[in-house]
């Protein structure tokens, strides 16, 4: 749904779509997080593998059209080990015209938003943390784009908005908890 709806509001003029599909993250931490009652018997635990394998299928037919880059775009993909592996190394892979074929370097996380900034031609505040991953992009692409920079973003907008929310009632607590999102 979140890609279908995606789709709906990006058009070839759009400069950045941002999507987030958390539905792996869940099913992962499902599946092979632990729980209360100990490790799975060997059946169950192969039970939910071949349920985390037919996942996998699924979100790759999903985004079979969604990763491949149409005439002048670049698609960036981003990876997290999520719940399961806390600690582990995520990946970033870009795709399209710009992207240097092959390439593989070591970054850290603060390096993403430096890059899609990088990408979408945005100078960066030096305030940032991280820096571009140029050597993403192709030679040509590099020499002429540099990387621009900006002292700051400046304060920002809004001083601290007024909360006028109701606190969480113990179901939705229950039902965050059930997702993973709470312990």
């Amino acid at each position: 749904m979140t890609l279908l709806l995606t789709e709906e509001v990006s058009d070839g003029t759009t400069d950045l779509s941002a999507v987030y599909l958390p539905g792996l993250d869940i099913a992962q931490h499902a599946l092979l997080g632990g729980d209360a009652a100990g490790l799975p018997s060997a059946s169950a635990m192969s039970s939910r593998l071949q349920s985390l394998e037919a996942y996998y299928v699924a979100l790759d037919r999903l985004l079979a059209s969604v990763v491949r880059p149409g005439s002048g775009e670049v698609v960036v993909l981003i990876t997290a080990p999520g719940r399961v592996a806390p600690g582990a190394t995520g990946r970033l892979t870009i795709r399209g015209s710009v992207a240097r074929v092959g390439s593989a370097i070591d970054a850290q996380a603060t390096d993403v938003a430096p890059t899609i900034l990088y990408a979408l031609g945005v100078p960066m505040s030096r305030a940032l943390a991280g820096q571009p991953l140029v050597d993403l992009f192709t030679e040509p692409y590099v020499a002429r784009y540099t990387a621009r920079y900006v002292a700051t973003y400046g304060r920002p907008a809004s001083r601290g908005a007024v909360g006028t929310g109701q606190p969480l009632d113990q179901e939705m607590i229950d039902r965050l908890r059930s997702l993973g999102y709470v312990r």
